[in-house]
């Protein structure tokens, strides 16, 4: 049992590192729950699963910039895309500051540059928003 309590201490530090795993970091721990802690491969899928952890990228691009969608809902077209692109612009701004820093997320500067303009893209467009 404590070596069931090992892998669940493991996956829930990933966790607070990162909410987000790619689906061949799945496999990974499901095999170090299978290899190392002695879990089949359904309870390492099970704690997995009941940690939360999301499999794949799927990003909120409200979160990215800082916004809540109960704040953008009130706010007219306008003064929409003016806060996004004010938002984009700090941030990014202080992510060129940071040079080439590794990020908390695990993301270099140049990927969070990325995503803050697919953000700004989707958030400033209506229809995708």
């Amino acid at each position: 049992m404590a070596s069931r309590d090992e892998f669940i201490a493991i996956v829930d530090a990933l966790k607070i590192a990162s909410p987000t795993i790619t689906d061949e970091q799945r496999k990974g721990f499901l095999r170090l729950g299978v290899q190392q802690h002695g879990l089949t491969v359904d309870e390492a899928t099970y704690i997995l699963n009941a940690a939360g952890l999301t499999i794949g990228e799927r990003i909120d691009y409200f979160e990215v910039l800082g916004f809540s969608i109960d704040e953008i809902q009130r706010l007219d077209e306008l003064a929409i895309v003016n806060r996004v692109e004010i938002a984009h612009k700090k941030l990014y701004a202080a992510s060129l500051r940071a040079g080439g820093r590794p990020r908390a997320d695990g993301r270099s500067e140049e990927q969070w540059r990325t995503l803050l303009n697919q953000a700004r893209d989707v958030l400033v467009d209506a229809e995708k928003r």
